[in-house]
Formats: structure tokens, C-alpha cells, sequence
């Protein structure tokens, strides 16, 4: 029987990559270190401000991760901004190549917080070598804070939980 700690699952002192229940994913396992911490960026109102906070685990990039795991990976998070007339825009994306895996979302007085489900696929390919993970805010005014922020393997969003490395080290 599995253990389950801060929501991550643990056989064995082993991370469990996937739990299911009557035939649904109800668990994945988080790819990424560190991700029981708020991110908050105040924005500078100027182009491709960058932060990227999240490492991926054991070691991996992009190109190992996509070979020991498969192409099909879903990244999640939830975010809010805060600030007297909040606008820009901010987008999810590797510190190199391949960059981008969310399209851009614009922030507004109008939108400020919501939940981010993207599924994308990587390759194998050998330039492929990001290893850290993040954002990209543009003409942002205001604080973009990210939190319950999860890679995981295949197409299914599942609820956030810390990568197990996070527990087991």
C-alpha cells in the first residue's frame, strides 16, 4: 500500500508516478522541485521579464525527460495578480529550447486569477536542453504570484502535489 504525504504518493520509499480509481487518473506525479512554494514577480512593465524558479527533477531536461517519460506531459498551475490596475501579459515556459508550452494570457482589471491546464509534447531531440522552468511577463504592471504549480507525465491535469524528491531528500 502506497503512502501519502503532502498529497504525494510513496510505495517503498519509491515515488509512484500514477494512481487511478474506478478507471480515472486521480494522481500524477509532480516533475517538478520546489513547487510547494508561491512564485510572486512584481512586474516592470517591460518585455520578456523572466523568472524560473522550478527545477525539473532527477536531474532531467527537457531531451532526458521526454526519453525516460514519454513526449505528452501537462503542466498546471493556479495564479492571481494584485495591483491597483493590473495589465500585461504572462506566458509558461522552459528557461531554453523549447521555450514556450503555454500561449500568452492577458491580465486586466477584469481578469485577475484562474486555474492553467496546458498539455504539450517534447522531444527527444538533443537541443532541447531547459532544465529549469517558469514565466515570461510582458508590459506587466502589477504581482503575478503562481502557486500549486505541477509537471506531470501524459494528458491528465491531476490536483497538485510536491515532487516526491521534495520529501524523499
Amino acid at each position: 500500500m502506497a503512502d501519502i504525504t503532502h498529497g504525494t504518493w510513496i510505495k517503498d520509499g519509491k515515488a509512484v508516478d500514477k494512481a487511478f480509481s474506478n478507471g480515472k487518473q486521480v494522481y500524477g506525479r509532480n516533475l517538478f522541485l520546489n513547487s510547494g512554494k508561491l512564485l510572486s514577480v512584481t512586474g516592470t512593465n517591460t518585455s520578456n521579464q523572466a523568472v524560473r524558479p522550478y527545477l525539473l527533477a532527477n536531474g532531467y531536461n527537457v531531451s532526458s525527460l521526454a526519453s525516460a517519460l514519454g513526449t505528452r506531459f501537462t503542466v498546471s498551475f493556479d495564479w492571481e495578480v494584485s495591483g491597483s490596475s493590473p495589465s500585461g501579459t504572462f506566458l509558461a515556459q522552459w528557461n531554453d529550447e523549447p521555450y514556450s508550452v503555454t500561449p500568452f494570457f492577458t491580465v486586466s482589471s477584469s481578469n485577475t486569477s484562474g486555474h492553467i491546464s496546458n498539455t504539450f509534447s517534447a522531444s527527444t531531440d538533443s537541443k532541447n536542453t531547459a532544465n529549469m522552468f517558469g514565466f515570461r511577463l510582458d508590459n506587466f504592471v502589477g504581482t503575478l504570484t503562481v502557486y500549486n504549480m505541477k509537471l506531470e507525465k501524459g494528458n491528465t491535469a491531476t490536483p497538485h502535489s510536491i515532487a516526491p524528491e521534495d520529501i524523499l531528500n
